[in-house]
């Protein structure tokens, strides 16, 4: 047994998942645009039009597999799971009429009229799985923390205020969240008057937005050891 620590709860992810997605790719394209290197699904509830589930049928490695599909309505009754190296590993307990079906989660789990799931961001760390000596799949962790304090002019920027934005806008916009006041998120910006940085991240974060000028040759740096450390 191993047992990883050091990384924090950094930022509790809301997605809702319309009638006839895929539960499993919808999870999984969030996990990627938020670049979540480690995390967690915290909660999850809702309707299934396809059941498809799986179970091992054997002891062997990798395992046989008996699937479970069924045709709904379903309702999840449980949710379990955690995000390793981008990818969504999710087990569900599912009520359809008066049976309950569990197992690990297959492609091919469309929603009937939606569900809605949380997911958290572990900062600080990146969890992977690594083949063992017999091929099992073995969770590893490696920390993700930048080797120094980043700072913006020479102030250290707030670690809570970078993860309320996924990394893709910070590339997208070339800009960095450097404090947290209240309902106001401060961000660093090259141009601080770009409206379509500004509302994107508006409506990212559900915030008010406060730009602050900063010149290229600071902000570059700042934000290359973020995003390096944001996987």
């Amino acid at each position: 047994m191993q047992y990883f620590r050091g990384a924090t709860a950094v930022e509790v992810i809301a997605v809702r998942i319309d009638a006839g997605e895929d539960l499993l790719a919808s999870l999984n394209q969030v996990a990627a645009e938020a670049q979540i290197a480690a995390g967690a699904v915290l909660t999850g509830s809702g309707t299934l039009e396809q059941i498809r589930l799986e179970v091992p049928a054997n002891v062997l490695w990798p395992p046989a597999v008996y699937a479970v599909e069924k045709q709904g309505p379903g309702q999840i009754i449980s949710v379990q799971g955690h995000v390793a190296g981008g990818a969504v590993e999710l087990s569900l307990s599912v009520a359809r009429r008066n049976e309950v079906f569990a197992g690990r989660v297959m492609a091919g789990n469309r929603v009937l009229h939606a569900a809605e799931f949380t997911l958290l961001r572990a900062g600080n760390a990146r969890w992977t799985h690594v083949p063992g000596p017999d091929g099992v799949p073995l969770l590893q962790a490696a920390s993700a923390v930048p080797s120094a304090p980043v700072t913006v002019m020479g102030r250290p920027i707030d670690p809570g205020a970078v993860a309320l934005v996924p990394a893709l806008l910070l590339r997208k916009h070339g800009c960095l969240p450097v404090a947290r006041t209240g309902d106001t998120l401060v961000v660093a910006m090259t141009d601080p008057n770009n409206p379509f940085a500004i509302d994107d991240l508006r409506e990212a974060t559900g915030m008010r937005i406060q730009t602050v000028a900063v010149p290229a040759r600071e902000l570059a740096p700042a934000l290359q050891q973020v995003l390096g450390g944001r996987g």
